[in-house]
């Protein structure tokens, strides 16, 4: 039920196996993804945090409760909970592209820039090497933050690593535009509209913030009616 996100019918099943068994592993960690996925934040933390507590070699524990503290924004909780990781469990974190992107991000929230820059480099460095969908979107919800906080040159970095890798990736096109568009810098902005591939460039083209980034970059050069075009599909 939860692989099919059907979240109701996950969460009465892993409550049903919980009253026969309550520490069951498998268990706890499907509800605390399941509570997680619905939004009860309260509830997946609590089971989380049970993980994390029986189980404090296993990873996801304590993952869980990272993200959920980046998903509150409470940066400051989800670096207390790395400080009380074990470091044998930490070191297999450290390994993990997710980990790695949540860390960066709380990093960076809590005015530590040089080291979530450090973080980062790793967190792309693995990436490259193993990635994930999870991992993936903490990378490109990290690089949002970044160009809200006016730091875009290391979104850019982040968007350029998702696009060569992801180019199917429509959030990650989007989002470099749109980091190129908000430096004013429109010639990088306009090599990467032209390198996207098609099928990208159709799926990204029925989102309304890429088709007013890409507006914006043929307004700056002067295809006014092409951006135009744009803006009234």
């Amino acid at each position: 039920a939860l692989a099919q996100n059907r979240n109701d019918a996950a969460i009465a099943r892993y409550k049903e196996a919980l009253a026969i068994d309550a520490g069951a592993k498998d268990a706890v960690l499907g509800l605390a993804e399941a509570t997680r996925r619905k939004g009860n934040r309260a509830e997946s933390l609590d089971a989380y945090r049970q993980l994390a507590t029986g189980y404090p070699a296993d990873p996801r524990g304590w993952l869980g409760l990272i993200r959920v503290a980046i998903e509150s924004n409470d940066s400051r909780s989800a670096l207390q909970t790395v400080q009380s990781i074990p470091q044998s469990t930490r070191s297999q974190l450290e390994a993990h592209p997710e980990y790695l992107a949540r860390l960066a991000q709380a990093l960076y929230v809590t005015n530590q820039p040089a080291e979530g820059n450090r973080v980062l480099r790793t967190a792309l460095d693995v990436a490259s090497r193993s990635d994930s969908a999870e991992a993936l979107d903490a990378r490109l919800e990290l690089a949002s933050v970044l160009v809200n906080q006016g730091n875009d040159d290391v979104a850019v970095s982040i968007y350029r690593h998702a696009t060569g890798g992801h180019p199917d990736n429509t959030t990650a096109w989007e989002g470099l535009i749109g980091a190129y568009a908000h430096m004013r810098d429109f010639p990088k902005a306009m090599t990467a509209l032209r390198s996207m591939p098609r099928g990208s460039y159709e799926a990204a083209a029925k989102r309304p913030g890429f088709l007013n980034a890409a507006a914006a970059v043929y307004s700056a050069h002067g295809f006014c009616l092409e951006a135009e075009g744009l803006l009234t599909r």
